[in-house]
């Protein structure tokens, strides 16, 4: 557990047949994780599948827009390099604030 990051999503690869007792959960058992991929909004002139970029969130503060969550995700910072692994949808005109926004899936790298 000391190579996970606080404030990261992972998910669980493969889970292991080796357990350890837990005051908690009683038992529990080894499970190897990755960071997961997260869909996010990016600026559309830069979203390009393959490109690395540095994501920045948006400046949003329209917390009852469909899109909060793709335009401030849960599991990336300001300045994390990231891969575009996939072009998901342009959102066109569907920002309150105008932007014009593409849906991308990231990975941090």
């Amino acid at each position: 557990m000391n190579n996970l990051e606080v404030g990261r999503i992972y998910k669980v690869v493969q889970v292991r047949d080796i357990e350890h007792p837990c005051k908690i959960h009683d038992l529990v058992r080894v499970v190897e994780v990755k960071e997961s991929e997260i869909e996010a909004t990016i600026d559309t002139k830069t979203a390009y599948e393959g490109a690395i970029i540095v994501y920045e969130p948006q400046q949003c503060r329209n917390y009852s827009c469909a899109f909060i969550g793709k335009c401030k995700p849960e599991g990336l910072k300001d300045g994390d390099k990231c891969k575009i692994l996939e072009i998901k949808n342009k959102l066109g005109g569907s920002c309150s604030l105008g932007k014009n926004l593409t849906l991308v899936k990231l990975l941090r790298i």
